[in-house]
């Protein structure tokens, strides 16, 4: 369990430590490149690496939290069914293995989304932010005004 909150806390301080202040990204080059997806496809395969790939960082953070405490619930639920299974040898059912198994689906569904969230967000990387450009449609010809 230490081991856990060791790692939890080293996760959620690394990224923090590696981000920039304001001031140093309005001095930062402009001419930047759009983000690969397939980098951010690669960079997830640790759970949170495409998001921070991404500078998502606060939805790095609740996915690597989410994952830390599936895999407790999950680790936690697995040994409740091997106890189960020592004082009850003769039980046709085990009230814990569906509850492991859900876990266990919990685990593997956040990750596919952290997969494909970082793919998504890096692919979208490069369209337009700004929604205040307007588009003016002359209604006698049908054709765009500037």
């Amino acid at each position: 369990m230490k081991r856990i909150v060791v790692l939890a806390i080293l996760l959620l301080v690394l990224p923090i430590m590696g981000q920039t202040t304001a001031a140093q990204d309005a001095n930062a080059d402009t001419t930047r490149t759009a983000r690969e997806p397939r980098k951010a496809l690669v960079s997830s395969i640790i759970i949170g690496g495409g998001q921070a790939y991404n500078r998502a960082w606060i939805k790095m953070i609740g996915l690597i939290a989410a994952e830390i405490y599936f895999v407790n619930k999950f680790q936690e639920n697995r040994d409740n069914v091997e106890e189960f299974r020592k004082e009850e040898p003769a039980a046709t059912h085990n009230p814990y293995i569906t509850v492991r198994n859900k876990y266990a689906w919990w685990v593997v569904g956040t990750y596919l989304y952290a997969m494909v969230d970082a793919y998504v967000d890096a692919h979208l990387d490069s369209f337009p932010q700004d929604s205040t450009e307007q588009i003016i449609i002359d209604e006698n010809t049908g054709t765009e005004e500037q």
